[in-house]
């Protein structure tokens, strides 16, 4: 049968070491992956742990000096996602407080992508909105 346990640490691992070298993308797919091996042996918290990794990822470029505004408000909106599913996951192991810091993380990274956005920008209104729910 397989290894989920050691498979999902490899793969936070290996999102880790993407993250550092810069590769958010291969990040965030090795974090899923993690997420999905820790979910199949029940471990919600350790899954949604993954997923922020994921999300800080993406973040973490989108914040980047260089980062162009249509593409750092996309990787903000995936980073919300990630964190939306990642606030379920605490709720679902029984960590409330990691739940709701999560979603207010999620709401910071959803204005943060606001802000850089010219204020008639219609993404802008749809990205705040996200960010109160």
């Amino acid at each position: 049968s397989p290894d989920y346990v050691s498979a999902a640490y490899a793969f936070e691992k290996a999102a880790v070491s993407f993250k550092a070298a810069g590769d958010p993308d291969q990040a965030v797919e090795a974090a899923r992956r993690g997420a999905s091996a820790h979910s199949k042996t029940e471990n919600e918290a350790a899954a949604a742990k993954c997923l922020e990794l994921a999300a800080d990822a993406l973040l973490a470029r989108a914040s980047s000096t260089g980062a162009e505004i249509l593409a750092a408000t996309q990787d903000a909106e995936r980073a919300a996602a990630l964190l939306s599913e990642a606030s379920g996951l605490y709720r679902v192991a029984g960590e409330l407080s990691k739940a709701a810091n999560v979603m207010s993380s999620k709401a910071k990274a959803l204005e943060t992508a606001a802000d850089r956005l010219p204020k008639a920008n219609e993404s802008r209104a749809k990205l705040l909105q996200q960010a109160l729910e």
